[in-house]
């Protein structure tokens, strides 16, 4: 009896997953026992910023936009209090290259100073994909590493 319970924990303990670094990324998301974890880039919808993994993005020219719709929001005060509503959907976009502030320390010193800088989004990832802990939100071990480039828009 101790080594059958031994034997269906050793089975239990030891998954094997049906996807692959050969598998096809369609196929990877599409596995709910594993989990890619791919950059992410803030795209503007509206009253709110939606953060779409670059496995959902297309490029298009000078920019990259979501595969799907996405919600867009505006604010609205009901009842004296700040929401945001769904006001439809769209193509969220970016563009590739971009300028933002960013607050940087002065050397020597602990004055903080705003710097525009220039920043390109990447088109080409290694990213690596993980067995999904089921029934909690941390991540369980590393099971490969594929590559992934952002395709173009159809």
């Amino acid at each position: 009896m101790k080594s059958m319970i031994a034997l269906l924990s050793l089975a239990l303990s030891t998954a094997t997953f049906a996807v692959t670094v050969n598998s096809s990324w369609e196929s990877i998301k599409a596995d709910r026992f594993v989990s890619a974890l791919a950059p992410t880039i803030a795209m503007d919808a509206g009253a709110a910023v939606t953060f779409m993994s670059v496995l959902d993005l297309c490029s298009n020219g000078d920019e990259v936009q979501t595969i799907e719709k996405q919600n867009v929001y505006k604010h609205v005060v009901i009842n004296n209090r700040n929401n945001i509503e769904v006001i439809g959907t769209k193509f969220l976009t970016h563009p590739l290259t971009y300028t933002h502030l960013v607050w940087r320390k002065l050397p020597g010193s602990s004055t903080e100073v705003q710097v525009e800088i220039t920043e390109t989004i990447e088109l080409d990832y290694n990213v690596a994909v993980v067995e999904k802990m089921l029934g909690s939100s941390k991540i369980g071990k590393k099971l490969f590493t594929k590559e992934f480039s952002i395709p173009a828009c159809k």
